[in-house]
C-alpha cells in the first residue's frame, strides 16, 4: 500500500508539472508589466535593472495564463529593492475571484513573515471589480506597497518592497497605463 501511495503521489506531481507550460514572454506582454526602471521618474533611484530582473509567461492546462515580472537587487545592496508583478488571465470570473483572494492572502502573509506590518489604505486607489492597496511598514516606517485588482477574468498584482508610494496620484500615473492595457489585452491572440 505504501508503494502505491508513493506511485500515486508521483503521478499527481507529474500531472501538475505537466499541467503548465513555461513560455517565452511575448513582446505584446511587456506593456502589461510595471518594471523597476519605471520607478526612476518617481524619484526612486534604480541602476542597471536588466541584470536583476526576470520576465516569465506560464500557460496552465485549463487555458489560464500568468505573465510575471520580478526584480531583486542583491542582498548586500545599499538600497535593496524587490518588486514582483503578476498579471493573471483566468477562464472564468469565478476563477479570477479565487486567484485575487489567493494573491491578497499570500501578500499579507509574506509581509508578516518578512517582519513587516500591513496597513490597508481603503480608497487610496480603487480599481476594477475588486481591489486593495496596502502599505508595508517596517521598524523605521513605510517600506513598500502591495496592490491587487480584479477586472472580470483578469487579476493584476504588485508587490514593491524597498520603496513605496504614498501619493495616490503618483501611484495612479504609474499603474493606470498598465491596467488599461490589461483590460484590452487577450493573451490568446
Amino acid at each position: 500500500m505504501v508503494s502505491w501511495t508513493r506511485k500515486g503521489l508521483l503521478l499527481v506531481l507529474l500531472f501538475l508539472a505537466a499541467g503548465c507550460t513555461k513560455q517565452s514572454i511575448d513582446e505584446k506582454d511587456l506593456p502589461l508589466l510595471l518594471t523597476a526602471g519605471e520607478l526612476v521618474e518617481y524619484g526612486i533611484p534604480v541602476d542597471s535593472t536588466e541584470q536583476f530582473e526576470s520576465f516569465g509567461r506560464t500557460r496552465y492546462f485549463d487555458g489560464s495564463v500568468d505573465v510575471d515580472y520580478e526584480f531583486e537587487t542583491p542582498g548586500d545592496a545599499a538600497d535593496p529593492l524587490y518588486m514582483a508583478v503578476t498579471v493573471t488571465f483566468e477562464r472564468t470570473v469565478r476563477d479570477a475571484k479565487a486567484s485575487y483572494l489567493a494573491e491578497r492572502g499570500a501578500s499579507l502573509v509574506v509581509g508578516r513573515i518578512g517582519g513587516m506590518e500591513t496597513e490597508a489604505l481603503p480608497g487610496f486607489f480603487d480599481y476594477g471589480d475588486d481591489s486593495y492597496f496596502v502599505l508595508l511598514k517596517g521598524e523605521q516606517g513605510p517600506v513598500g506597497n502591495v496592490f491587487g485588482t480584479r477586472v472580470g477574468k483578469k487579476v493584476y498584482f504588485v508587490l514593491l518592497a524597498g520603496a513605496y508610494f504614498d501619493d495616490p496620484e503618483q501611484w495612479s500615473d504609474w499603474v493606470m497605463p498598465k491596467l488599461r492595457y490589461m483590460e484590452a489585452y487577450n493573451p490568446q491572440a
